[in-house]
């Protein structure tokens, strides 16, 4: 009898699948100590500006649910490494860089919902070799999409998203300039890798507003290559459009890795148009901390007013 009892239970042990959950705390943390010029007006000061990767806080787990299917949950935050606050706010840590649930389906393609980048923020704004130390602005609708749901799949080569959210902004908080509250919003995007260059292209519409993003970067001669082109139009009775370009090249050499990048910003309204360049040496003490200088500026076409210089010296570490 004994032994029937134990062998339904070790037959019951087998037919239960045991399915485990990963989570992980990651993040970036970085300080660096800067010389700020604006409009002639030179402040030197400590800061956590973070030209290679933002500081950051998050938590992230996967679920394997069986037949193919895992579920997955990503929370990330701003942090200030200065003062330990959420943000250069002084606020607590909240997870507004990020906070949904995705499913993958084991059928090819995902289902996200919750916050996280519309189909055009999916770009790093800093995608050009990672020099833009002047906190340059590249997208129009640069907020993360709050109560949005969106799905990814990938078709031989190709990659698809797309994503959609309803009231994203309270109207009450609407600017003309970046932000049309009380709307839905919605975007899609493809990617594709053509004789080892990574093509993207993505759109996102807001209400009469219209973003499109598109970049490309590959290799040659051991130096990687990448541009950026974005193009928004805030739509309605005084819309206003604007574009942005960004080059950039990296080159390893001798343990250093040399960043420079170069772009213009325009805008069909006003004066403040400009173009604008970085350059950079960073030297990995090790796979998760390097220390970096940099030096980038800023040349406005109205003059002096607005124009900035940034040398900065700074270290960064992720876990």
């Amino acid at each position: 009898m004994k032994k029937h009892v134990i062998a339904l239970a070790v037959g019951a042990a087998v037919a239960i699948p045991a399915f485990a959950q990963n989570v992980t705390v990651y993040g970036v943390i970085g300080q660096s100590f800067d010389q700020v010029e604006t409009s002639g007006v030179a402040q030197t000061s400590m800061s956590s500006r973070d030209p290679l990767n933002s500081s950051r806080l998050g938590v992230k787990g996967t679920e394997d649910l069986g037949g193919g299917m895992k579920l997955s949950f990503t929370l990330e935050g701003d942090i200030n490494p200065q003062d330990g606050s959420g943000d250069s706010a002084g606020s607590g840590l909240t997870f507004d860089r990020a906070a949904f649930v995705e499913l993958d389906t084991g059928m090819g393609f995902a289902i996200q919902a919750g916050r996280f980048a519309n189909s055009t923020k999916r770009f790093d704004s800093t995608a050009a070799a990672g020099t833009n130390l002047l906190d340059l602005g590249t997208f129009l609708f640069s907020t993360d999409t709050a109560g949005s749901v969106g799905a990814t799949t990938k078709l031989g080569a190709v990659s698809l998203w797309a994503h959609h959210s309803n009231d994203i902004t309270p109207a009450s908080s609407a600017t003309t300039t970046n932000v049309q509250g009380g709307l839905s919003e919605s975007g899609f995007g493809a990617g594709v890798v053509v004789s080892g260059v990574d093509l993207k292209i993505a759109q996102t519409q807001r209400g009469a507003g219209t973003e499109t993003v598109g970049t490309a970067s590959g290799s040659i001669a051991g130096a990687t290559l990448t541009a950026l082109v974005s193009k928004s139009e805030t739509g309605g009775n005084a819309s206003v459009k604007t574009g942005n370009t960004q080059l950039g090249v990296v080159y390893p050499v001798s343990g250093l890795n040399l960043r420079a990048s170069v772009g213009r910003y325009t805008h069909d309204t006003n004066t403040n148009e400009y173009k604008y360049m970085g350059v950079m040496v960073e030297k990995p003490l090790s796979k998760r901390t390097s220390v970096y200088a940099g030096y980038s500026d800023k040349d406005v076409d109205n003059g002096v007013t607005g124009d900035q210089t940034v040398a900065t010296l700074g270290i960064t570490h992720s876990f």
